[in-house]
């Protein structure tokens, strides 16, 4: 969202390691993330994800990506999500998008 491409970070998962899956993967020109598991210490992702060095750092660049979205941006999915709750609403919470 705050960077140009996709970072894809997965644990591992026998799908996700599936030579396909990766192929896909590479396909796309996604940068994977390696996920350590049962690390307590940082990882590589983690300077990915958390790149910002503090929270006005973080602040400024979400204000400024904001910025330029086109004002009818977020106009269609808070319609679908409007639509989305009615349903759920009229059927009791048994709603299920197919």
């Amino acid at each position: 969202m705050l960077s140009k491409g996709i970072l894809l970070l997965h644990d591992n998962a026998r799908p996700h390691t599936f030579r396909r899956t990766w192929d896909l993967i590479e396909s796309f020109g996604w940068k994977v993330l390696d996920l350590a598991l049962y690390s307590p210490n940082l990882t590589s992702s983690d300077f990915f994800l958390f790149r910002f060095s503090d929270n006005e750092e973080m602040k400024a660049a979400m204000n400024f990506w904001l910025s330029e979205q086109v004002a009818d941006y977020f106009e269609e999915d808070f319609q679908n999500l409007v639509l989305r709750y009615d349903m759920c609403i009229n059927k009791q919470g048994n709603y299920v998008e197919k």
